[in-house]
């Protein structure tokens, strides 16, 4: 499924650096130059080969299950939508640095070119280098949710789940899952399925 990484947003990384030396070469102190680039997060989605289950009753095949939810298309659709914010933040947060090195270099009253306004960018661009993208994200969500619908007599069934790929050709073994339909009730079963087959037993409310 979709999980977040670190990743470099380049333009806005030169055109802060472009702003930054012109007002460095216009105001009474330099700016620190943006040599550490601006961070983001960014979505990565790797969805596996598994196409969906294959469901049996006894001898003879139910159906396959369908997506009802594309979960990495709604998290890369999401992180699209909030990027603009995403990177207005960040540029926020780098210009709040860089006026607080300047701020701190107006208020000692030193020299545009001296040695302690340079070790003061020194140290700015050293502040703006500890700075990460937030990466923090669900690391176990499912790349789709997959929903089949079966009606089933009173009483108790043996299903088969068998993992297939995209083209419908199936991979690794099927699991049997044995559950008791009762009168006006729903029984559902879930199961969590990868490229490596059916991930443990699956659920079921049946009793």
């Amino acid at each position: 499924g979709p999980f977040k990484v670190e990743a470099v947003e380049r333009p806005s990384s030169t055109s802060l650096l472009v702003a930054a030396e012109i007002m460095s070469a216009r105001m009474s102190q330099t700016l620190p130059p943006t040599i550490a680039p601006i961070k983001v997060p960014r979505i990565v989605a790797l969805p596996g080969s598994i196409g969906g289950l294959d469901v049996g009753v006894g001898d003879w095949v139910a159906g396959r299950t369908e997506t009802i939810t594309n979960v990495s298309q709604m998290a890369i659709r999401q992180h699209e939508a909030l990027l603009p914010q995403t990177v207005g933040r960040a540029v926020a947060r780098r210009s709040l640095k860089k006026a607080a090195i300047f701020g701190a270099k107006q208020g000692l009253g030193l020299e545009r070119s001296g040695l302690p306004a340079v070790a003061l960018d020194v140290a700015g661009v050293a502040w703006e280098a500890t700075e990460n993208a937030d990466t923090r994200c669900w690391g176990l969500l499912p790349d789709t949710i997959q929903v089949l619908r079966l009606e089933l007599p009173v009483g108790q069934h043996t299903l088969a789940l068998r993992p297939v790929n995209r083209n419908g050709q199936p991979m690794g073994t099927a699991i049997q899952q044995t559950v008791t339909v009762l009168d006006g009730r729903n029984t559902y079963v879930v199961a969590q399925a990868t490229d490596a087959g059916i991930i443990g037993r699956p659920l079921t409310n049946s009793p």
